[in-house]
């Protein structure tokens, strides 16, 4: 399984990494994740943007570790939509770790993400156990239907 993990902060990375080792541990069958981590400002960088777009094509989950989520930046939606029309995996997923001062929430979400999720079809995880069933496409990965 390929996961693309966009951070902010390089310790978010880390911990995000770290939560889906856990999880892949937790998994009924063998899951082992290829993480694919990316930080965030080097995404602007129109290269750089290309090259990551390249390797997330693969992607069955993109995993946005962040400091704050209150809403994403208009380049980063950009990124996102250029990834979903690029996309090899139909049943792709999007998650997003926040890590904010010490509060650290998996599964959270903003209003950008939600209708973008819905938009395009893709499975927009709500907790870890729903990450834990990434091999079947057709379980509910844990999200608020």
């Amino acid at each position: 399984m390929n996961a693309v993990i966009l951070y902010d902060r390089f310790e978010f990375a880390v911990k995000a990494g770290a939560m889906l080792r856990r999880v892949a541990e937790r998994a009924d069958e063998t899951v082992h994740w290829v993480v694919m981590p990316w930080r965030l400002d080097i995404l602007e960088m129109p290269a750089a943007a290309e090259q990551a777009l390249a390797e997330a094509a693969g992607a069955h989950l993109i995993l946005l570790a962040m400091r704050q989520a209150d809403s994403l930046a208009a380049w980063l939606l950009d990124w996102l939509e250029r990834w979903a029309k690029r996309r090899q995996i139909m049943a792709a997923a999007l998650a997003m770790w926040v890590g904010g001062a010490g509060n650290t929430v998996f599964g959270g979400t903003t209003p950008e993400l939600s209708t973008f999720a819905e938009r395009h079809g893709l499975i927009l995880v709500r907790s870890d156990e729903g990450i834990a069933r990434a091999r079947d496409p057709h379980s509910h990965w844990g999200i608020n239907e």
